[in-house]
């Protein structure tokens, strides 16, 4: 990609969301508006294979702005389209960070793109989502155990 075409994508994705956005859950327009998770760092992941449901317990923020404990619960999500290997391997490990975070919109899915560093990244298709968020007081420790929760993981 060219620089000049490099210095275009902020502008083309901002028109892509504004024409997404009319179409988006109402928690996912909160987060659009209100939620930076550049940074963030997962405390807690849940994998609800019967509910169809993935939970990311997040901690973000920074010194300036302040730290947030932040839950996103994808509802109806497209089980076979998570790539779950990969999301396991980001929430093993405690130094997991989210680079960047995109929405889109596919199937009749709200697409979450999620790029971690170490680089990996995954893509959660759903169709609601529930959003908390409460103050913290700072970064996690990197030696901390982030847990990986399943539940009705189906056999394999």
């Amino acid at each position: 990609m060219s620089d000049e075409d490099a210095s275009q994508v902020p502008a083309r994705y901002a028109e892509h969301l504004a024409s997404l956005l009319p179409r988006l859950p109402d928690a996912v327009r909160d987060r659009l508006g209100s939620i930076n998770l550049h940074d963030a760092q997962i405390r807690e992941c849940t994998l609800d294979w019967r509910r169809r449901a993935v939970r990311l317990a997040l901690r973000a923020g920074d010194n300036q702005v302040g730290y947030a404990n932040i839950g996103l619960e994808y509802q109806e999500v497209a089980t076979d389209r998570l790539d779950v290997p990969v999301l396991r391997s980001a929430v093993a490990d405690p130094k997991t960070e989210l680079l960047y975070d995109e929405l889109d919109e596919e199937g009749g899915y709200v697409v979450h793109r999620l790029l971690f560093w170490p680089y990996q990244s995954v893509d959660v298709y759903f169709r609601a989502v529930q959003l908390s968020r409460s103050s913290a007081d700072a970064r996690l420790d990197f030696a901390r155990q982030v847990r990986l929760v399943e539940l009705g993981a189906p056999a394999t």
